[in-house]
């Protein structure tokens, strides 16, 4: 006849094991979830990062074909002023 308690302390002992392999997975699992969180919260701040770099590019275009229109316009203004110029310096009659 097998000894009462020893079976007892076998059956114990193997569900304190069982008990710590839990223990053991639930820590591995929250260590994967508190990484999992950190790189979701790295994602979402490269995400509003770059979209903070994309509208800054858009408005820096927008200024820069501000200025390029400007100095276009500047330019037209300063060749009609020459050919203004130009006109009075041929037209006139030095006689």
């Amino acid at each position: 006849m097998a000894n009462i308690g020893a079976q007892a302390a076998t059956a114990v002992d193997e569900k304190i094991r069982e008990f710590r392999t839990l223990q053991t997975e639930l820590n591995t699992h929250r260590s994967d979830l508190g990484t999992l969180m950190a790189q979701r919260n790295e994602n979402e701040m490269v995400k509003q990062v770059s979209c903070w770099l994309l509208w800054l590019f858009v408005v820096w275009l927008c200024v820069a074909m501000v200025l390029y229109i400007d100095m276009c316009l500047h330019a037209l203004l300063c060749a009609y002023n020459i050919c203004l110029q130009l006109t009075v310096l041929i037209c006139t009659d030095y006689t």
